[in-house]
């Protein structure tokens, strides 16, 4: 299998957001439908026909649909203790879930799962968050995989931590590995229904809950790596 194939010596390393960074990012998204917003109403006021009326108030509507969303997003990232309830466990058990779960959608795209335990580790981390975060990533590689693909799991230690890979066989570029964890990238329409990046953004933040951290790596192939390493308990 093609995944397989090393990581190009010259990696290409994910762009990292610092919280404020992070912060900046989500309140500026949260501006433009409020500006939107804020101009259909005046549009409505200002006008006596009913058309204009209507058409003003249906694309505030539209405004507050996305605005409500993105309070619900924003809440979820800052909002939520991912580590309000740790425990120990081994990797693997999550790692499981999170395939027993993808499998579904997996078989219906023709996608092809492995899973290979070089090592297993114990992590304390919140299970149900963790397992959300790999899910994200998963359901990501198999939504962007062709039909008859396959995605490999690797579990590993590395040192004192506990690495997991997930290979696909998506072709990627320097250009899209730089912005797949930044939650609004340039030019990305952000709403309900297009979340963009905000899964893989959310995985980071939960995983970085758990003195961990996620990347992308492209394979000498130019596929996609992710690597999550989280400390070993």
């Amino acid at each position: 299998m093609n995944q397989t194939a090393e990581p190009a010596a010259a990696t290409t390393k994910a762009l990292e957001l610092s919280s404020e960074d992070l912060l900046d990012s989500f309140f500026h998204k949260l501006s433009q439908p409020l500006g939107a917003l804020y101009g259909s109403l005046e549009l409505g006021q200002l006008s006596n026909d009913a058309g204009e009326l209507k058409a003003a108030i249906d694309a505030g509507l539209l405004q507050v649909e996305r605005l409500m969303w993105l309070f619900q997003v924003t809440r979820e990232f800052f909002g939520t203790d991912f580590y309000a309830n740790p425990r120990r466990f081994f990797l693997g058990e999550c790692v499981q879930s999170a395939v027993a779960d993808a499998m579904p959608l997996a078989e219906a795209a023709g996608v092809a799962i492995s899973v290979a335990v070089r090592h297993d580790s114990m992590v304390s981390a919140d299970p149900t968050h963790l397992l959300h975060a790999l899910e994200n990533i998963l359901v990501r590689s198999i939504r962007g995989s062709a039909q008859g693909s396959d995605i490999s799991i690797e579990l590993l230690a590395r040192g004192d931590s506990a690495v997991v890979t997930i290979s696909d066989q998506v072709p990627c570029s320097d250009a899209a590995a730089e912005s797949t964890f930044e939650p609004f990238p340039p030019g990305a329409q952000i709403g309900p229904g297009k979340a963009g990046n905000l899964d893989l953004a959310l995985s980071r933040r939960i995983i970085q809950a758990f003195a961990g951290d996620i990347r992308l790596r492209l394979t000498s192939l130019h596929t996609r790596q992710f690597e999550i390493v989280l400390p070993a308990a």
